[in-house]
């Protein structure tokens, strides 16, 4: 059957523990000095207080780890430092020198991904993610069990013409599996799960629903292995400018063998992911 398809920065936590590293005192006349060595894997920055070439024992830091958006804290690795139990989870610490150097690592880990996309505005080319509706044809590519935050909205088209940002995400079915494609959108949302296995000309719309701003749908299929792609855009009724945010969940299960088929919806109307 052929459709027409046509177009957070992280609180800290304020904790406080400590962590005794090596013997609290030095026998010697002469000062030692003691260096700190953070490293980070991820992305964030680890802010230092006080900040020093060089510590003594008994100094007292404070180390605040700080995401970049996107990601989120894990934990701190440290061969030099005995944690507490769970203290290595927090993003704030505190620690006392001893009398040996200290080297740690920060660890940030992704928390969601940000769709990137510039806002839409009047005669705007989508040459990011528009799928189908693009010229050439552009998807987002996404893996298994991923939060996006993007952004959609409407925009005049020469002059005449009201088209809406429409986002196509592609993913890569390895066998049977379950999608689950869930929208919490400030704007009025469509949703659709598209097969795409055949590309654009003879893709199928295997499940779609809409609803009003601020609820959240979901839906679900189960699909064999191949391509699909899951939309996200403002319905036709919607009125919502360029740069309108969304939150939009994605999840592949394993599932028994069979044949394409609509496990879920939230809400049940078909329309056309290809009309602007």
């Amino acid at each position: 059957m052929h459709f027409n398809f046509a177009k957070f920065v992280f609180p800290a936590i304020l904790v406080g523990f400590f962590v005794s590293i090596g013997c609290n005192s030095d026998s010697s006349s002469n000062p030692i000095c003691l260096e700190l060595d953070v490293d980070v894997i991820g992305q964030g920055t680890v802010e230092i207080d006080p900040i020093d070439d060089c510590y003594i024992p008994d100094d007292t830091i404070y180390l605040s780890a700080i995401p970049s958006e996107g990601y989120e804290f894990a934990y701190w690795e440290s061969d030099d430092i005995v944690f507490e139990s769970g203290s290595e989870y927090l993003d704030e610490i505190e620690l006392y020198f001893g009398r040996n150097d200290i080297t740690l690592t920060a660890n940030f880990e992704l928390a969601f991904i940000v769709e990137g996309e510039p806002d839409c505005y009047d005669d705007y080319d989508d040459s990011y993610n528009g799928g189908c509706n693009s010229t050439p044809e552009v998807f987002q590519a996404i893996n298994n069990d991923v939060e996006i935050h993007g952004k959609s909205g409407h925009y005049m088209f020469q002059d005449t013409l009201n088209y809406r940002d429409t986002d196509w995400y592609e993913y890569e079915a390895t066998g049977d599996e379950v999608l689950t494609w869930t929208v919490y959108a400030e704007f009025n949302p469509l949703l659709f799960i598209i097969d795409g296995r055949d590309g654009c000309a003879d893709s199928l719309a295997l499940i779609d629903t809409f609803s009003v701003a601020y609820d959240t749908l979901t839906l679900e299929a189960q699909v064999q292995a191949g391509t699909y792609w899951m939309w996200v855009g403002p319905d036709n009724g919607d009125t919502s400018s360029c740069g309108t945010e969304y939150t939009a969940w994605f999840t592949a299960t394993t599932a028994v063998a069979a044949a394409n088929k609509i496990l879920r919806c939230s809400e049940k109307k078909y329309f056309s992911p290809l009309v602007r």
